[in-house]
């Protein structure tokens, strides 16, 4: 049976970087994620258990994609995502999803862990329900930021990245340990990430931000946090904790 390709889902992808060409590393070979670029039949089934954790607990389909389609690139599943087995279930059970947001969340914001995307049905099942419907601007209410690390506590050793390679632009791009937990809210980041006009960019997404520019030695290098390694301490289970940890830095060093 032939199967279509679902143009709203390839626009989806295509904003996390699912559907561009893998970096090519200094290594020689393709960066994939932790698969090496065939999913295999474990992690096919476990994208499908998310899909169906996700929809169980009433996620939209375009926050479903979002969130296992960056599960999918950290499990080597990415490539060619159409013609996988886990994006043509998800296919035939939403044929025209919207484009989502959940997937660019890199933190926990009710405990502040580190998600482990490849990991895909602990995301599943530990994704904050105010993510659902799409507008996280005003259904959530974080403690700890989606996506700023807590590098006061957990400094970045930027001489050390874990893997660099090239952008499909060619520029080379490296790959950083990210601090296993986020940074606590200030009352000013909180109203900020609840400002419609402003909170995407804030707090919810890279899409519409800017990527932060980290120096390189050789060339100018993006810090790629869709990618970064955890540590030991992001693998364990996440339980929400005391509000702990180092306050994000001013939202005035941002804009805000």
């Amino acid at each position: 049976m032939k199967t279509n390709i679902n143009y709203f889902a390839v626009v989806a992808l295509a904003a996390m970087g699912i559907v561009l060409a893998s970096c090519q590393t200094e290594g020689g070979g393709n960066s994939t994620g932790t698969g090496k670029g065939r999913c295999s039949a474990e992690n096919t089934a476990k994208l499908i258990k998310a899909i169906d954790i996700l929809g169980a607990r009433g996620f939209k389909p375009g926050e479903i994609l979002s969130i296992v389609g960056k599960s999918a690139g950290e499990l080597g599943c990415k490539r060619d995502f159409y013609s996988q087995a886990w994006y043509k279930y998800f296919n035939e059970k939403y044929p025209q999803p919207s484009d989502g947001i959940a997937g660019d969340s890199s933190y926990n914001i009710k405990t502040g862990a580190l998600y482990d995307y490849a990991n895909p049905v602990s995301v599943a099942q530990s994704m904050p329900s105010c993510y659902r419907n799409g507008n996280p601007e005003r259904d959530c209410n974080p403690t700890y930021h989606p996506m700023f690390g807590d590098d006061k506590t957990y400094p970045t050793d930027f001489s050390k990245p874990t893997r660099c390679g090239r952008d499909p632009g060619g520029n080379r791009v490296c790959d950083y340990q990210m601090p296993p937990r986020s940074c606590r809210m200030t009352a000013d980041w909180k109203r900020a990430c609840r400002l419609k006009k402003n909170a995407v960019d804030f707090c919810w997404t890279y899409a519409k931000g800017d990527i932060p520019m980290i120096p390189d030695s050789n060339v100018g290098g993006m810090f790629n946090l869709a990618k970064a390694k955890r540590t030991d301490e992001a693998k364990m289970t996440p339980k929400a904790p005391k509000v702990q940890g180092a306050y994000c830095d001013p939202i005035e060093k941002f804009g805000g």
